[in-house]
């Protein structure tokens, strides 16, 4: 094998593979990339195949000079770590000599010369992905967004903008947590395609129960898959937030079960130098936890609360939370009560561990949506500080904007069950955010105990 180049389209090239190289891997298979230069019509090219150890599978093309076919393994972060030290004009040309006792790859680039270990073994790839990845889709090539919509299937391909599919994926992959045990929820996105509408779900069991879930909504002539649900490994989401591409995703489904197995990703913006670019994901296997019931949407209060008021409010007693090194007695106190004017305050509130404590305290507007009157007037709750603060966080990245009039809503029925997080302003819910209390009423441990006896403290100390 033998072809010429330049460095700054190999570095292109390497700088996307890359990003879905693990840090750690104990399969070198996940290590290495297969190098195959080809010449039809004389038309150079070469192709870049890489598949990790869990989900994904790419390929990705740019044109050369090729001056001899052939194809090569070689270790993707030695030959990246070696070709970000160039010059991006500098030319470049790989050979691979055949005939050597050792498997290795020659680069030349201006007067120096590189010599890094390779394999001349085969690169294998499952049947199935290496027939999802050789679709010739032609749709890639546009020059219009609209005419590209107007072309797609759309019962089984959904067209995304770059900015559509990192508000979904920002939106809600804060929310999973981590676990010590691989499942659906510590490693998947619930996407669910419903025609009008596409739902992201992302959520987390661990120190208190959290949802988050981002809607985009399509219009009556462009209308997404209907009835399609699939679990998107954390892997591949990861990838297509750093991507930065507008993206065709094409559903591949069972055609038993009608289960969606596969999804490919194609980018549709035009980058002249790279000619191709093709993601390939398993999904996850299993089913996700049903979440509705953790978003409720028939829920009898409203708690309107300036968004810049709460932020400032959080900000003063962080260094209060942050102070304790035990995670477990980081939380958040919310009391609204009814003041001697008759208007709704809320109390934040906190302490940690050595009981240094901060109240702020500002007005509010307390809305009763049902015929419940039980907390009409007051209520008193408790978060897990961390999450309180990340939800808040993400709700300020999707305001328009952040003016004293933008307004956080707390929809909930009962200030012992699950509270949703959203904007006053996004009437359509495109991004609602459940959290569930910490039980500030039980015994069960040590921590919660702290939250209930402050509490009674501090209304003691007030009445």
């Amino acid at each position: 094998m033998n072809f010429k180049t330049n460095v700054a389209n190999f570095k292109l090239l390497l700088n996307k593979i890359i990003q879905v190289v693990p840090n750690y891997s104990i399969d070198d298979v996940s290590k290495n990339i297969l190098l195959k230069s080809t010449n039809v019509d004389q038309q150079g090219k070469l192709d870049v195949y890489y598949s990790n150890e869990t989900s994904i599978t790419l390929k990705a093309s740019i044109q050369v000079e090729t001056i001899e076919e052939g194809q090569i393994v070689i270790n993707v972060k030695k030959l990246q770590a070696l070709i970000n030290e160039k010059y991006d004009k500098l030319p470049m040309e790989f050979i691979v000599d055949n005939h050597s006792d050792d498997d290795s790859i020659t680069i030349i680039t201006g007067n120096e010369k590189l010599v890094l270990d390779a394999s001349l073994e085969e690169f294998h790839l499952t049947d199935k992905v290496t027939e999802i990845l050789n679709i010739d889709n032609k749709l890639t090539q546009y020059k219009n967004f609209q005419q590209l919509q107007e072309s797609i299937d759309l019962t089984k391909q959904v067209l995304f903008k770059n900015d559509t599919i990192n508000n979904l994926l920002n939106s809600t992959m804060f929310a999973i947590a981590k676990e010590d045990v691989y499942d659906v929820i510590s490693e998947g996105l619930l996407f669910q395609s419903k025609g009008e509408f596409i739902n992201v779900v992302a959520m987390s069991s661990k120190e208190g129960v959290r949802v988050a879930r981002a809607t985009c909504f399509q219009n009556d002539k462009f209308p997404y898959p209907r009835d399609i649900d699939f679990i998107l490994p954390t892997t591949t989401a990861e990838f297509l937030r750093a991507n930065n591409h507008d993206v065709l995703m094409s559903i591949f489904q069972n055609s038993d079960n009608y289960k969606v197995n596969y999804l490919r990703f194609d980018n549709v913006t035009q980058v002249p130098e790279i000619v191709e670019f093709v993601l390939v994901s398993t999904t996850i296997d299993g089913s996700y936890p049903n979440y509705e019931p953790l978003v409720p949407t028939n829920t009898t209060m409203v708690n309107y609360i300036s968004l810049e008021k709460f932020i400032n409010a959080l900000k003063q007693i962080n260094p209060i939370i942050n102070a304790d090194k035990d995670e477990s007695s980081k939380w958040v106190v919310l009391n609204v009560f009814e003041n001697p004017d008759n208007q709704s305050v809320l109390e934040v509130w906190t302490r940690n561990g050595k009981s240094e404590q901060i109240k702020c305290t500002f007005n509010v507007n307390l809305v009763s949506t049902g015929p419940e009157e039980e907390y009409k007037n007051n209520y008193i709750t408790s978060f897990n500080s961390k999450m309180l603060m990340e939800i808040i966080d993400k709700l300020k990245a999707t305001a328009i904007s952040n003016t004293p009039e933008t307004e956080l809503s707390l929809h909930f029925s009962d200030p012992n069950n699950t509270f949703v997080f959203k904007l006053s302003t996004d009437q359509k819910d495109s991004l609602a955010i459940s959290l569930k209390p910490l039980p500030i009423d039980s015994e069960a441990s040590f921590k919660t105990k702290n939250i209930r006896d402050f509490v009674k403290t501090v209304i003691e100390k007030d009445l």
